[in-house]
């Protein structure tokens, strides 16, 4: 913007490159949280220009959180990303660039364990999409930021091409459940669930007395559903009539719709 002739950066400008824009704009720090277990975990501010972040906040998480070191029989050490990289960048890059920045309260914030992932972004659904939308992963193309869209997508870390969320489809095809999304008041919250066991906490069922078949069904369920009893019976190669009781059982006990 222009003022008596000087060039003032615009609020846009500031959170994209300023120096220290979290001296001004404090809202827009990134926080980390790392649960390593045992009692033990690490908080980190991500600030600076969110132009920077995805890449601040992504090395931090791989380098800190994501890395299983595996002993081999050999006596090798390997060391592995126990979650897919691109699918939580993507997550990641979502949550910076079409968060609304008119929040002045809350932040970005993700949370890893060897458990979950949860990511915690300001804002709630851009108009005339809804929640529901969001869940099936697959919205046509719109920003609520597209500054913050075009500065990423010329830097070559995203694609103008929607919410960024059409990869987290393959999840099933990499070995994990599809992600849970929920709003919690006008904050959009992303679980990525790291371990098959913790699907049923993760989707609200810890009360819910649940056999690990029952866990194993639920996931089954929710990377392919709607489903038959016979496409149950042939994925857990059970006969028709013991497909239809556990399907019935999981019915009874309403974590599945008929």
């Amino acid at each position: 913007a222009k003022t008596n002739k000087n060039i003032v950066a615009t609020k846009m400008g500031l959170l994209l490159f300023g120096e220290n824009v979290d001296e001004i704009y404090p809202h827009s720090i990134f926080k980390v949280e790392i649960d390593y277990g045992d009692g033990e975990s690490e908080i980190k501010n991500i600030t600076g220009p969110i132009s920077l972040q995805l890449s601040l906040v992504m090395n931090l998480i791989i380098d800190k959180a994501l890395k299983l070191t595996i002993d081999r029989s050999n006596a090798l050490r390997e060391e592995h990303i126990a979650f897919p990289a691109e699918v939580l960048r993507e997550v990641i890059a979502n949550a910076i660039i079409h968060r609304d920045y008119s929040i002045d309260g809350a932040n970005n914030y993700i949370y890893v364990s060897k458990d979950k992932i949860v990511v915690k972004s300001p804002g709630l659904p851009i108009e005339p999409f809804t929640i529901e939308d969001i869940r099936t992963m697959d919205l046509p193309s719109v920003s609520r930021n597209p500054k913050i869209m075009y500065v990423y997508n010329r830097m070559g870390m995203a694609e103008a091409r929607g919410l960024g969320l059409r990869n987290l489809k393959d999840l099933p095809s990499k070995g994990f459940p599809l992600p849970l999304f929920k709003l919690v008041g006008n904050i959009l919250e992303i679980t990525l669930v790291r371990n098959k066991a913790q699907f049923a906490k993760a989707k609200g069922f810890e009360n819910i007395d649940l056999s690990d078949e029952d866990k194993l069904g639920l996931v089954f369920i929710q990377n392919n559903g709607p489903i038959t009893a016979s496409d149950y019976a042939n994925e857990f190669d059970l006969a028709n009539k013991t497909a239809q009781r556990r399907l019935s059982t999981l019915l009874e006990k309403g974590v599945i719709t008929k």
